[in-house]
């Protein structure tokens, strides 16, 4: 909620310079005593080509300080205007596309060389004429400033949480360092609290993991259900900071953990028999209540318990059956079987990750790994619409699916781009 109200006292300035001919005050003592004081000619570069602005400049005459009139659109010491620098961001960020190649698509649309004349055959027929010379240092440069106005740890304390606690890790490279990548969110509202590099999972000390988890802004007594992989240090931080939580096991990595043995199983009894085993188990993950769980547990053992080489395979179904069906429990209404929230996140972040050419340092991996949360919870989901699969969350960001009304408010805003 804080992020939105920065976000606000960002945008109303700027609406209301929209109407504004000249300050009222002055920014330094307040004093309503101005005069004009000369002007300058600023030079922006937008998209329809480069302006010509005359900025007026005045004097208090209470303090003698001298300030320039603001310009809406301009940031102050800009060479560029905020919707190409924000156009930009959005493009690196949603586009998966490199520096370089956001670099030059802007450069593009400014000058109406390189790629322009290409879409547009009609410029073709003008000489080129390079304006502008839009550098990918210069984008990245744009990145660290929004990274420095990012918010900070607990930012997103004050949204509505739902009592489940998403934990996963993935895998990426740092200076040719491989690193783990922590995703921490809630399993039913979708809000990401934390996105951090790790040098390796469960490398939290014990005496601090609940102290991290309650500066992340997770309300550690609201904590009924935490999802998770069968990963032990999972188990050991559920053990140590949330031990009145269950554990709910995610039936993507039990699927990919029962792969190997499923592989051995189809090899020897046949690919027929392995069709039927691999039914009967996704019947029993994909239970919708006790009675249908029971009725597929059993199923499973009359049809499979006498087979030798299924042995392991029930044995590892059965060991890991309660902390697969915890959201049968209804301990937390709307709890999903997968962690999908932290597969969402790495879904869109690895594509993104693998181009990066000017992050690749710890604090550069931590300012985009910042920016890429912002990002994340006010990206909305798609609206599609198929005959036979529904999607949730039509047309919803992550802190709308809260329930914070976000209106037109946008992951730049809140950076202040």
């Amino acid at each position: 909620m804080n992020m939105l109200i920065k976000a606000l006292k960002f945008l109303n300035p700027l609406f209301g310079l929209l109407n504004q001919k000249r300050p009222s005050s002055c920014p330094y003592c307040g004093s309503k005593l101005i005069k004009k004081n000369g002007g300058y000619l600023r030079h922006p570069a937008d998209f329809k080509g480069i302006r010509k602005l005359r900025v007026q400049r005045y004097q208090c005459l209470i303090c003698m300080k001298t300030f320039s009139e603001p310009i809406p659109d301009i940031p102050p010491r800009a060479r560029y205007t905020r919707r190409v620098i924000r156009k930009s961001l959005d493009m690196y960020f949603h586009l998966f596309a490199s520096l370089r190649k956001v670099a030059e698509w802007i450069r593009s649309e400014i000058n109406g060389t390189e790629r322009a004349r290409i879409w547009d055959p009609l410029l073709r027929a003008k000489p080129p004429k390079e304006k502008v010379r839009l550098s990918h240092v210069t984008c990245w440069r744009w990145a660290k400033k929004a990274a420095e106005r990012a918010p900070q740890e607990g930012a997103f304390s004050g949204i509505p949480q739902s009592g489940a606690l998403v934990i996963d890790a993935t895998g990426i490279v740092t200076k040719g360092i491989k690193k783990g990548l922590l995703v921490i969110a809630d399993g039913v509202k979708r809000v990401i609290y934390s996105l951090d590099q790790i040098a390796k999972e469960g490398g939290e000390e014990v005496l601090t993991i609940s102290e991290k988890l309650s500066s992340l802004g997770v309300k550690l007594e609201e904590i009924k259900v935490m999802l998770s992989d069968r990963h032990g240090a999972y188990e050991y931080m559920r053990q140590m900071a949330l031990w009145w939580a269950k554990h709910q096991f995610c039936v993507f990595h039990l699927w990919r953990n029962l792969f190997r043995l499923l592989k051995e199983y189809k090899r020897e009894a046949g690919e027929e028999a392995a069709k039927r085993l691999k039914g009967a188990i996704k019947a029993v993950w994909s239970a919708n209540d006790w009675a249908e769980l029971l009725l597929a547990w059993g199923s499973l053992l009359f049809d499979f318990s006498a087979d030798e080489k299924a042995k392991k395979i029930i044995e590892f179904v059965g060991e890991t059956l309660p902390g697969a069906t915890v959201h049968l429990s209804g301990v937390v209404p709307g709890l999903g079987k997968t962690s999908n929230v932290a597969e969402w996140v790495f879904r869109r972040f690895k594509p993104r990750y693998w181009i990066l050419q000017c992050f690749m340092s710890d604090r550069g991996a931590d300012d985009f790994l910042r920016l890429w949360q912002v990002y994340m919870n006010f990206h909305r989901y798609q609206v599609r619409k198929e005959r036979k699969r529904k999607y949730p969350y039509p047309g919803l960001c992550p802190l709308e699916i809260a329930g914070v009304k976000t209106g037109e408010i946008c992951w730049l805003d809140v950076l202040e781009v």
